[in-house]
């Protein structure tokens, strides 16, 4: 019996004597968080900004803005990419319209024409670095603008999206706010809603504007894989 305990103990002894010639240096480990934060360093991520000169548009107008591109962990203009692409896409998920702006020092400019003939409704504006590509699209600008027919309008009406994630169901909460042509509010009046995409009406239902002409609608999207888009339609009475 006591020379089985003597052999359990050279085993382990000679166990910990083979680990303690491994140097840090040579640790798997330490290599690839070492290189990662070396990579990060070299070619941190990259995040964009776009300041837009009004909150909705007409059709005929343009929409002009401004570019920052900064370096996502230290909130300092980026130099790492000389053009930045932006999109114009309607409800159905599709590009209207794509330029690609030259960056100088994280900063550019540009705008899109929007023509006489285009549909009103909800867009988005997406801009991104090709370089932002690696990061994935949390880093991407996304903004959700309201673009109307002035002509044939006597409502207008802007819309924005806040989401946030609660036990796995997608929460999203549009505020909408309707006001005539002086950008005066329709206060206090009733508004019909409903929420659908190609295939489904998802939620439905009535509420009334405040003060500011807002009305805030809250939804759950319980299939957010699916459901990836939709549209929201209103009737203010």
């Amino acid at each position: 019996m006591r020379k089985k305990w003597l052999f359990a103990a050279l085993i382990v002894l000679a166990g910990t004597a083979m680990v303690s010639f491994i140097r840090a240096d040579d640790d798997p480990i330490t290599k690839i968080a070492t290189q990662l934060d070396k990579w990060l360093n070299d070619y941190p991520p990259e995040k964009v900004y776009l300041h837009l000169d009004k909150p909705y548009y007409a059709v005929g107008e343009d929409i002009w803005f401004k570019a920052y591109v900064t370096v996502s962990n230290e909130h300092r203009l980026s130099a790492l990419s000389g053009i930045l692409n932006v999109e114009l896409i309607n409800e159905n998920d599709s590009i209207k319209q794509s330029i690609k702006i030259p960056l100088s020092g994280g900063l550019g400019a540009g705008d899109f024409a929007l023509a006489d003939t285009l549909q009103e409704g909800n867009y988005r504006i997406r801009a991104f670095t090709n370089w932002m590509r690696n990061a994935g699209e949390d880093y991407f600008f996304d903004k959700t603008i309201t673009i109307v027919n002035a002509i044939s309008n006597k409502v207008f009406v802007k819309a924005d999206y806040s989401y946030s994630t609660q036990n796995g169901v997608q929460k999203v909460r549009p505020i909408i706010n309707y006001t005539d042509i002086d950008g005066e509010p329709y206060a206090n009046k009733e508004v019909s809603y409903k929420v659908e995409t190609d295939t489904r009406t998802i939620v439905k239902g009535k509420g009334i504007t405040d003060a500011k002409g807002d009305l805030a609608i809250s939804f759950d999207n319980t299939m957010p894989a699916v459901f990836k888009s939709g549209r929201l339609v209103t009737i203010i009475n």
